[in-house]
């Protein structure tokens, strides 16, 4: 998954700026918040993320069947189909439910998601539209084309062949968008939305594969007053899993929002002098419930383990990789701890191993310590990269029975945490040119 922000950033402030208005929010009888968010054009405080998928033939046999069979498909030559999942907890749900997964499929799923069963009574029971239909081919021409199913009918034949552009293809991003139906099941309903999506042929290092890029180019906002101050509340309408959401200042902004700026569910804000917990987004993102904390900023703080800036990092315990001796991050408390989430199908995490080990070898190890926390999708792949690149930091496989690290939210790689002497997260998402910046800075 990669940013580009470029001139998407301007279009933030140029669509919020010029013509939206304060959004009113409600306050529940419990003193939680309802806040309903607006629709824009443009990309939101993280500029474009892009999100990769390979195509279904790279899936797995039960993964396989998990999606439709589409119906008249055009003749083109090197056919692939790809299925982009947008809500992840409602389409293994109504999966199983549907008997298309076992329990403990389901079950598992669910872990290794980190997605919670508690949610499942705001889900549909029945089927809705969870995810997009998309194929790949080659025209007559040799040209490579796609087609999405744009009102997830599951045939083809009301849809277009368009031009599958690459991802360094500059153009105006208006021209390369599709419109597409999804759907959300909240207020007892299932209600169906336009949105728009860009598809692409991803670049770098990726010849032989099959993988599509798809982004996001619209995204949600608030604007609202609380305690006497501005806030300007923001969320894409398709991104992440878990719906996360940005809170910023209702100042006029030309970059990208800080990672502390972002708040998963189950985390923290400040508003006013109040504190509140994101409970969920529901609608894809168009409506966010918060509920109001009676600790202070201080109880806060010391009292919630959260994985966000300023609060104690949630423990992570597990078996190090290495030498096969229990690890824990309390254990480490007194001194720095990065803490790198990485996956082996990660290609810009591997990438950045040569410079992280080359700054872990230049620090002294009674003031800082790296931990590695790998996703292993091929079994043995892990210890084949730590021989590979030299790696010495202790590494804990994250999606073992073993391994325990609830609270971190991890979505997407690579991810990390910088973690001060006192057990508080001090930065996040720093890869090895920000971390050795700040490590000089802290360590000197």
């Amino acid at each position: 998954m990669k940013k580009i922000v470029f001139w998407t950033l301007l279009v933030i402030t140029f669509a919020i700026r010029s013509g939206y208005t304060q959004s009113a929010f409600v306050q529940m009888p419990d003193s939680s918040l309802v806040i309903s968010l607006t629709k824009t054009f443009g990309f939101g405080p993280q500029g474009n993320m892009s999100h990769t998928i390979g195509s279904a033939a790279m899936q797995t046999a039960e993964e396989k069947r998990l999606h439709p069979v589409l119906a008249n498909i055009p003749k083109l030559d090197s056919v692939k189909s790809f299925f982009y999942v947008y809500n992840w907890p409602q389409f293994y749900y109504q999966n199983y439910k549907s008997g298309a997964l076992s329990k403990k499929s389901f079950l598992e799923l669910y872990k290794t998601h980190q997605l919670e069963l508690n949610d499942t009574i705001s889900l549909s029971t029945d089927a809705i539209n969870t995810f997009i239909s998309v194929i790949t081919a080659q025209d007559s021409a040799g040209k490579e084309v796609f087609m999405v199913d744009a009102n997830h009918n599951g045939d083809l034949s009301d849809d277009v062949i368009r031009p599958l552009p690459a991802d360094n293809y500059m153009s105006n991003i208006q021209e390369l968008t599709s419109r597409i139906s999804i759907a959300a099941f909240f207020d007892h309903q299932v209600k169906e939305e336009s949105v728009l999506v860009v598809i692409m042929k991803p670049g770098g290092h990726t010849e032989g594969q099959s993988l599509l890029t798809f982004s996001f180019p619209e995204f949600r906002y608030s604007r609202f007053s609380y305690g006497g101050k501005k806030y300007l509340l923001c969320t894409d309408v398709i991104g992440l899993p878990g719906k996360p959401m940005f809170l910023l200042p209702d100042l006029p902004s030309f970059s990208a929002a800080p990672r502390e700026a972002r708040i998963d569910p189950n985390q923290f804000l400040t508003l006013g002098d109040d504190h509140f917990m994101y409970l969920r987004a529901e609608g894809n993102g168009s409506r966010l419930i918060l509920q109001k904390s009676k600790l202070n900023h201080t109880d806060l703080a010391k009292a919630e383990p959260s994985a966000q800036a300023g609060h104690p990092a949630p423990e992570i315990k597990g078996t190090n990789l290495e030498d096969g001796k229990a690890i824990s991050l309390s254990a480490l408390k007194g001194k720095y701890v990065f803490i790198d989430f990485w996956s082996t199908t990660c290609g810009p995490c591997i990438a950045d191993f040569p410079a992280l080990v080359k700054l872990y070898s230049s620090y002294d190890k009674k003031k800082i310590e790296f931990v590695g926390m790998a996703d292993e999708r091929d079994k043995g792949k892990v210890k084949e990269l730590l021989d590979s690149y030299q790696i010495k930091w202790p590494t804990l496989i994250s999606n073992t029975e073993t391994t325990f690290f609830k609270g971190y939210n991890v979505s997407s790689y690579p991810t990390s945490f910088l973690i001060a002497p006192d057990g508080k997260i001090v930065k996040l998402d720093l890869r090895s040119k920000e971390l050795k910046n700040v490590l000089d800075e802290l360590l000197k």
